[in-house]
């Protein structure tokens, strides 16, 4: 990544730190592993992408498993002004709280953000989800494709714009599968989180289109960071 590219993401990514509402533990172990960043916004709502179990109505325990892939993209205009961003992770498996059914299912989230670097405004900072989507991944981490249409709120604007995204990705995996088995424990004076996570990942190559009404595609090259991702694990929340 080139200098001006470098400082338009370390600031991109600053200006979004004051809307982080909240991050789940294993999309946070699954960016240090891939190396991105992703979910400046809200956790995760698809299944099998992780738990949250301090939001499970009183439910303290939580186990999922789930096929993962990611991929951001980052880009600058010709001029070197407008740096546009595009996040996108999608999953399928199962989450399970003891006291009610499992979860099943496919999801996406995706992340778009434009700033204007030489005039310092914000073009574009638009988030959303949807569930049941059209993703297909195999276990061992060779391929993934996703077609899926996500309605996205555009929080750069006035009045919080929503619209159609539609998504059209493929992912090819290469190189050694890395295996991962990691356990956290956080502690405060009102609660204690034990995390174990356990999952194989692939580096990967992404390429498609991702596409509104008004723009023919976000990303002009391919992904700057993808990966492909096969893990297990849960969460225990106790309260004091």
């Amino acid at each position: 990544m080139n200098t001006s590219l470098w400082s338009a993401t370390a600031g991109r990514l600053k200006r979004r730190s004051a809307r982080i509402l909240a991050i789940i533990t294993v999309v946070a172990v699954m960016g240090l592993v891939a190396g991105g960043l992703f979910y400046t916004h809200q956790q995760a709502s698809a299944a099998g992408a992780g738990c949250d179990v301090s939001a499970s109505q009183g439910t303290p325990t939580c186990t999922y498993h789930g096929l993962t892939a990611y991929a951001n993209f980052d880009s600058l205009s010709a001029d070197g002004c407008v740096d546009t961003y595009v996040g996108v992770l999608a999953s399928q498996g199962f989450e399970q709280y003891p006291a009610f059914a499992i979860s099943r299912g496919s999801g996406v989230q995706l992340d778009i953000g434009m700033y204007d670097n030489c005039n310092q405004v914000e073009l574009l900072e638009a988030f959303g989800q949807a569930d049941n989507v059209d993703f297909t991944i195999d276990k061992t981490l060779n391929t993934a494709t996703l077609n899926a249409t996500v309605t996205v709120t555009d929080y750069a604007s006035p009045d919080q714009t929503t619209y159609p995204v539609t998504v059209n990705l493929t992912w090819q995996g290469y190189g050694a599968v890395t295996h991962t088995t990691m356990n956290s424990n956080q502690h405060t004076s009102a609660w204690t989180m034990n995390t174990h996570f356990n999952g194989d990942n692939r580096s990967a190559d992404a390429t498609g289109t991702v596409a509104s009404a008004t723009t023919a595609n976000y990303i002009s090259a391919p992904a700057t960071t993808a990966y492909l991702e096969n893990a297990t694990g849960g969460e225990v929340y106790l309260t004091r």
